[in-house]
């Protein structure tokens, strides 16, 4: 069970950002990471001790919570996406990630709970064109190729956010429509309350099923549009924590 925590906790508080691929200079622009919280408390601010049947210790942060009184009003939703992670999904032994594009959505959103139930859909409505733009530079693994980054900013009246398309062929940046994304063409994602917040409701991972797929949110709910699972299987039937096992 000890690996299993383990496993829980590494998904849960992830180390940093996951723009693994894109150079320092512009991963710096790409969505709007925030800091970790800082979970320093005086010990005024704590409540009195622990309870007398456990050695847990109080979570810092349920002190704030309780102290300030309110709700997370915001919340970061990341989706990383492929153009094939067929293999990781299958869980094919030693398969890794080497797409024809990656891209990697961040938005921003106020009601988290509108956005799962009614689901995540992003279409050309959504694109401020006047904002769409490439750039390009030399690729992080090898310097004698380019790579090509090509930008959206998405707009809609419950979230905002943006959109960037990463792929060494010029071409395919060219050729990209929103269309290319699916939930099938997920590898990664997560939301978590930002505003002086470090909660986290959501988390996905193709590769590692067994443990790498919560919604504290709406648990085993069902989600529609982009969101990766739960999923309805074709009869109708949800994807629940026991068939992902």
């Amino acid at each position: 069970m000890g690996s299993f925590f383990d496993s829980l906790r590494k998904c849960l508080w992830p180390s940093g950002p996951s723009y693994d691929l894109l150079l320092d200079s512009e991963s710096e622009q790409q969505g709007q990471y925030l800091p970790h919280v800082d979970h320093t408390v005086s010990k005024k601010s704590l409540p009195l001790g622990t309870a007398p049947s456990c050695q847990y210790t109080v979570d810092p942060s349920m002190a704030r919570f309780g102290i300030e009184d309110r709700s997370p009003t915001s919340w970061q939703v990341l989706f990383h996406f492929a153009s094939d992670c067929v293999d990781m999904k299958e869980g094919i032994p030693g398969s890794e990630l080497n797409p024809d594009w990656c891209a990697d959505l961040d938005i921003i959103t106020t009601d988290i709970v509108g956005l799962m139930r009614e689901g995540l859909y992003v279409s050309q409505d959504n694109v401020k064109v006047q904002d769409n733009h490439v750039r390009w530079g030399k690729h992080p693994r090898d310097q004698t190729k380019w790579m090509w980054y090509r930008h959206y900013t998405l707009v809609h009246p419950k979230w905002s956010g943006r959109l960037v398309v990463r792929t060494a062929t010029f071409g395919l940046a060219s050729e990209f429509r929103l269309e290319h994304l699916s939930a099938d063409g997920v590898y990664k994602a997560s939301a978590r309350a930002t505003a002086g917040f470090d909660n986290s409701v959501y988390w996905y991972e193709v590769r590692n099923p067994h443990s790498s797929r919560m919604n504290f949110i709406l648990d085993d709910e069902p989600l529609p549009g982009l969101w990766p699972w739960p999923k309805k299987e074709r009869d109708g039937q949800e994807e629940d924590w026991e068939k992902v096992q």
